[in-house]
């Protein structure tokens, strides 16, 4: 659920590009349907807020290959950063090229870049060829809007003498961009992997919590303290309105009684303290 910018050239003279300068068998192949090839990629404008409705389209098995050869080349000279992490599970690094529309039932936009997103292994892995038969599970991190309206929500509970927190897609039947992102979580199953990663994170807070106090007394100062620390950094690394890690500390602000009425309990207090302590964090 990470937005993304989108993609900027002229996709028909990348297109003119990639065929001029190919060899004559694969050159002779695309040729024939260049123009077709244009027409889709404006087709693909048309629909890009709703490419769960996008035509699909029947090429031979060689027009595909040659198309696919074409991929193969511009994924060799695409550059990345290789701190990005993944827009479909915000976890993971990219490391490869997923065809949002998936590219054999696609082929004409192999090599269109407003359908190609830096994703991670797992990701493209899971998506398979989702997005067709008019049913859209995947957010579209360059076109769909995701940094406003709530897309995701967190919530902080104890549950069994553990400080934890929850994800969900708000409720609402009627409203097509939450249903998109339930079914977005169900297939990547970030339900439990944003949990697993916020409750590592929660963990590390609790300890330095309790590193930055002596005794008890201070609890709700370094709570609050270290609450909007970690909200700060959060906005200097620009994450997404409806990324986990952002909701997590946004959710915290109101959730300061649960986290003290955790920490402020004796037995849980000891706990973390003498973690902190093996950690050789205090003497």
């Amino acid at each position: 659920m990470l937005k993304r910018s989108i993609p900027e050239g002229n996709f028909i003279l990348e297109l003119d590009g990639y065929i001029n300068r190919s060899g004559n068998e694969i050159k002779g192949i695309l040729d024939p349907i260049r123009a077709e090839l244009k027409s889709r990629y404006g087709l693909y404008n048309t629909y890009k807020l709703t490419l769960e409705h996008l035509p699909e389209c029947t090429r031979s098995q060689a027009e595909k290959n040659a198309l696919h050869n074409k991929f193969k080349l511009l994924r060799g000279k695409e550059e990345i950063d290789r701190a990005l992490r993944c827009p479909y599970c915000q976890i993971q690094h990219a490391r490869t090229l997923d065809h949002f529309m998936p590219k054999e039932n696609f082929p004409d936009f192999s090599i269109y870049r407003p359908n190609l997103i830096w994703v991670c292994a797992s990701c493209n892995s899971k998506k398979g060829n989702s997005n067709v038969s008019g049913t859209r599970s995947v957010l579209n991190p360059y076109f769909d809007d995701l940094d406003s309206g709530d897309l995701l929500q967190c919530n902080w509970y104890i549950d069994n003498g553990e400080l934890l927190a929850n994800f969900s897609v708000p409720y609402n039947s009627s409203h097509r961009a939450l249903q998109i992102a339930r079914r977005h979580m169900e297939l990547f199953e970030l339900h439990e992997n944003f949990i697993a990663e916020a409750n590592n994170l929660i963990d590390d807070f609790c300890i330095e919590v309790v590193e930055e106090n002596e005794s008890e007394r201070n609890l709700l100062l370094s709570i609050t303290t270290l609450i909007g620390d970690r909200n700060r950094s959060v906005r200097r690394r620009r994450l997404g309105n409806n990324h986990w890690e952002r909701l997590l500390w946004q959710s915290a602000r109101y959730q300061i009684n649960v986290i003290q009425g955790y920490l402020g309990q004796h037995r849980i207090y000891n706990m973390y303290y003498n973690r902190v302590v093996k950690l050789g964090l205090v003497g």
